[in-house]
C-alpha cells in the first residue's frame, strides 16, 4: 500500500468478504463430502513427508535415485499414520481384511524393489541374462498370489465364499 490508507481500507473491504464467503463454501463442502477432511489430512501428511525427505540430514541417505524405495516407504508411513486410523475405523470387517491383503501385497512389492536395488540388478534380458534374476523376478510378480489366497482363507468369515 506504500502508506496509502485508501488502498489499505480498499484491500480490507475486498479481502474480508472473500474470506468469509470462501469459508462458508468450505464448510458446506465438508458437510456434504466428509471425505474431504481425510483428503486434506492426506495432503498435509504428503507435504510433511516431502519436508522430511528433503531435510538436509536425510537427503544424504535417501536423496539419490537408488533410494526411491526408502523414500516411498517414508511417504507411505507418514500418510498412513496420518489418515490410516480414521479410515480403518470406518471400514467394515470385510473391508479391513481386504485392506490387509492390499498392505501385504504392497509390502511384498516394496521388499522386492528394495532387493532389486540392494542386489544391483542389471535387468538387460539380452546382454546380462541370468536364471536367478528371472527366478526372483517371477517370485516378485507372481509370488504375491499365493500370499493373497492364504490370507483370503485365513481372513474370510466362516460360511462365506472366497473372493
Amino acid at each position: 500500500a506504500n502508506g496509502s490508507m485508501v488502498l489499505v481500507v480498499l484491500g480490507l473491504l475486498i479481502s474480508i468478504p472473500i474470506i468469509v464467503l470462501g469459508s462458508q463454501v468450505v464448510i458446506k463442502a465438508v458437510d456434504r463430502y466428509p471425505w474431504l477432511i481425510v483428503a486434506g489430512a492426506a495432503v498435509l501428511a504428503w507435504t510433511a513427508a516431502k519436508m522430511i525427505v528433503s531435510e538436509p540430514f536425510l537427503r544424504a541417505h535417501v536423496g539419490g535415485p537408488e533410494h526411491h524405495v526408502l523414500r516411498n516407504a517414508i511417504y507411505l508411513a507418514v500418510i498412513g499414520f496420518a489418515v490410516g486410523p480414521t479410515v480403518w475405523r470406518k471400514l467394515s470387517r470385510f473391508a479391513r481384511a481386504r485392506t490387509m491383503q492390499y498392505i501385504a501385497v504392497l509390502a511384498w512389492w516394496i521388499f522386492f524393489d528394495w532387493l532389486e536395488v540392494r542386489l544391483d540388478w542389471d535387468m538387460d534380458p539380452i546382454e546380462n541374462w541370468k536364471v536367478w534374476h528371472e527366478t526372483l523376478d517371477l517370485v516378485k510378480f507372481l509370488g504375491w498370489i499365493p500370499l493373497v489366497i492364504a490370507m483370503e482363507k485365513w481372513l474370510k468369515p466362516t460360511g462365506s465364499k472366497p473372493f
